[in-house]
């Protein structure tokens, strides 16, 4: 064979080789490696920076066209802003399929929660745990994800089939990003008729049964599956029951038709390991996990909404410690030690700030309400305090007062220009414009309330937010 033969003939083989699909623009994408894989489709990575495509499987002309029609409808959607993998573009041959932008730097929640498992199952203890970002970066994934899919939801779409396969998170655990793939399984907030498709384990008992098409409670169901997996590293309705029984027994669980692991009145199916929920999930949360799988196991709408779940969710990342140990490093709910590792807490190394409401009102005993909110400030944070309350709708999105940090120097309180503070203590008031620090030498564990006043006076009653501390 002639060296042009011997040439020609490689390039065919490689040519073969190659997956190739092209969009309905003639753009030509080359697929070399399968991300993933559900009951419609593939997802693929390819030579395009950025971009994923997906494919049906062709096996219905009828399925084909409707979900070919549904992603072109997908298209017509309002997803700007939310962290969705939104389509781009139709793949038109030689498959039907989709073409979505994803930034680089991310992989599957379902490779971390794996590895996690993996670890603690190969007598590993929580070395999986800690080294994917501990409890701190769990809680800021979750709150991301339960941000984005009820701002979803306030659309009146639902997203459908929520897995860890559809969750990508940052491949650095140092960061938090949360971004949501498949999306051609958005739709309205009550589709029925679509095959009630879901991913076993993570599908609400009514779609595993097929009484019902998806929405957004269906979707609060598998939130709070993947949470509790997430945090525990133990799936909420496969516990002793369902592990050492026939294999009926894990769709009857899926079905709703067994207690969850944690049901406080029937412990016949309990975790058979895992890390116990009460290390990892702040009272609240505990509330909103028994909820879900007690009484929103039959009935849908006592289920917590993902706005409920964001609230709570980001009222825990507040409450976190950060433990001093050098081997350890890992944060915990607010307690005396840290139950990873048993090192007591040092209360050198963190303030906490209570979050209270003042009301001007005459008729009021008590000038200071209280919110049931508050953060802990660790060594080397600074917390942004707001306009508006916290623990309200608008918090986040309110303009910043003043910052507060704390670090080897005491608590540092500096003004964000145009606006002024007042600091209280044993009944004197302190006007701030600029900032004022706290050194240790003045830390005699007093009271003190820190005042962030408007920037106008009113003649009415008003009201404003107030932070309370110790020093």
């Amino acid at each position: 064979m002639s060296e042009q033969a011997k040439q020609t003939s490689e390039q065919a083989n490689s040519s073969v080789k190659k997956r190739l699909v092209h969009d309905q623009y003639g753009a030509e994408y080359e697929c070399p490696e399968l991300l993933g894989e559900g009951g419609q489709g593939k997802v693929w990575k390819t030579n395009h920076q950025n971009t994923l495509v997906k494919t049906f499987y062709r096996k219905d002309p009828d399925k084909e066209k409707r979900w070919f029609d549904h992603v072109q409808w997908v298209l017509r959607q309002d997803l700007e802003g939310l962290s969705i993998a939104a389509p781009k573009a139709l793949i038109q041959k030689p498959v039907p399929g989709y073409v979505m932008e994803l930034m680089d730097g991310l992989h599957p929640l379902s490779a971390e929660m794996e590895g996690s498992f993996t670890s603690l199952v190969g007598g590993e203890g929580l070395t999986g745990f800690l080294k994917t970002g501990g409890l701190k970066r769990r809680l800021l994934l979750l709150a991301e994800l339960a941000n984005t899919l009820a701002r979803l939801h306030a659309k009146g779409l639902a997203y459908g089939d929520l897995s860890p396969n559809n969750i990508f998170v940052s491949e650095r655990v140092k960061d938090a990003r949360v971004w949501l793939i498949d999306c051609d399984n958005i739709c309205t907030n009550e589709r029925s008729g679509w095959e009630h498709l879901h991913t076993p384990g993570y599908g609400a008992p009514e779609v595993v049964r097929g009484e019902s098409g998806v929405n957004s409670l269906t979707d609060a169901w598998s939130f709070a599956v993947i949470a509790y997996q997430l945090l525990t590293l133990q799936h909420p309705l496969v516990g002793v029951l369902v592990e050492d029984g026939e294999p009926e027994l894990e769709e009857q669980a899926y079905r709703g038709e067994l207690p969850w692991v944690c049901d406080p009145d029937d412990d016949c199916n309990e975790a058979t390991g895992g890390i116990p929920m009460e290390m990892v999930a702040s009272k609240r949360m505990q509330g909103l996990f028994h909820r879900c799988f007690e009484q929103g196991r039959l009935r849908a709408w006592d289920r917590p909404t993902l706005t409920e779940w964001r609230s709570v969710l980001d009222d825990a990342t507040t409450m976190l410690l950060d433990c001093h140990n050098s081997d350890c490093r890992s944060s915990f709910l607010r307690n005396s030690s840290c139950p990873f590792c048993d090192t007591e807490a040092d209360a050198a190394n963190s303030v906490l700030l209570i979050a209270l409401v003042y009301s001007s009102d005459p008729e009021l005993e008590r000038k200071l309400m209280q919110t049931g909110y508050g953060r802990v400030l660790n060594r080397g944070e600074t917390a942004s305090l707001k306009r508006v309350p916290a623990g309200t709708a608008l918090f986040h999105e309110s303009s910043e007062v003043c910052q507060v940090r704390l670090d080897d120097k005491g608590l540092a309180v500096k003004v964000v220009p145009g606006n002024r503070i007042r600091l209280v203590l044993d009944g004197k008031e302190q006007e701030i414009t600029r900032g004022i620090l706290l050194d240790y030498d003045k830390k005699q564990g007093r009271n003190y309330f820190l005042h962030l006043t408007p920037a106008q006076q009113s003649d009415e009653y008003a009201t404003h937010p107030v932070w309370a501390f110790r020093w």
